[in-house]
C-alpha cells in the first residue's frame, strides 16, 4: 500500500508499506520513499510506483520506480520522469504511466501523456491441484482437478487459481519457490495437502 504516512502500524514506513494480507501484521519489507506515493502496478516480483517522490531506499528514482516485492530495493530501471506520475496500469508485458509530466527518458511527451514502458517477460510454473486418494503424487483417471484454488509461490506475494480442471500457470521472476495451495478455514479439517517433488 501507497500514500503519505510516515508510520503503520506502529511500524517507521516512509510512503510505501506491505501488510501481511492474513493477519494484518506490517512486513519488514521497507523501501523507504521521501515523497508521497500516488500509483502502484504489480508484475512479477517488482512493484512499480508512481508519485511525488525523487528518492527511493536513498538512490534517486525520479517519480517513477521499480521496486523488488522481495526486497525492497529499487530496481536499475530508472525512467526518470520531468514530473508526477498519478497513473500506472500493467497489461500484455507494458507498463502504462499518466501524469504531469512532459518527458520521460529524456523523450518529449505531451502535458498529462502516457507512455509505454516495456517491462521483463516472466516465467512461469505450471501445474495442477488435484485430489491424491493413494498419495502417490500422480492424478489417476480417477483423482479430479479441483477448480477454483488458489495458488500461492513464496518467497513473495505471487497468487494464482486453477481453472476447471485444476491446472493453474503462474508467471514468476527467476529463482527458487514453494508452490502451495491456499485452504479455506473452513476446509482445513477436510483437506490435506500432500508435498510431491
Amino acid at each position: 500500500m501507497g500514500g503519505n504516512f510516515t508510520l503503520i502500524g506502529g511500524q517507521a514506513r516512509n510512503r510505501l508499506a506491505a501488510v501481511d494480507v492474513t493477519t494484518g501484521t506490517v512486513t519488514n519489507w521497507n523501501p523507504d520513499l521521501n515523497g508521497q506515493v500516488a500509483a502502484l502496478a504489480v508484475i512479477g516480483s517488482d512493484v512499480y510506483t508512481g508519485g511525488y517522490f525523487t528518492s527511493v531506499g536513498g538512490k534517486t528514482r525520479n517519480y517513477l520506480a521499480a521496486i523488488n516485492s522481495l526486497t525492497g530495493q529499487p530496481s536499475d530501471w530508472h525512467p526518470d520522469a520531468s514530473q508526477y506520475i498519478y497513473a500506472l496500469a500493467a497489461t500484455r508485458g507494458f507498463l502504462y504511466a499518466g501524469g504531469y509530466f512532459t518527458t520521460i527518458q529524456k523523450r518529449n511527451l505531451a502535458y498529462f501523456s502516457s507512455y509505454l514502458l516495456p517491462v521483463p517477460k516472466p516465467n512461469f510454473v505450471q501445474g495442477v491441484i488435484f485430489e491424491d486418494k493413494n498419495s502417490d503424487c500422480k492424478q489417476d483417471p480417477n483423482e479430479k482437478g479441483l477448480a477454483g484454488t488458489v495458488v500461492v509461490a513464496r518467497p513473495g506475494n505471487f497468487f494464482t487459481s486453477t481453472d476447471s480442471s485444476g491446472k493453474y500457470t503462474l508467471p514468476l521472476e527467476s529463482g527458487e519457490y514453494t508452490i502451495h495451495q491456499i485452504i479455506p478455514v473452513h476446509k482445513q479439517d477436510l483437506i490435506h495437502q500432500v508435498s510431491c517433488s
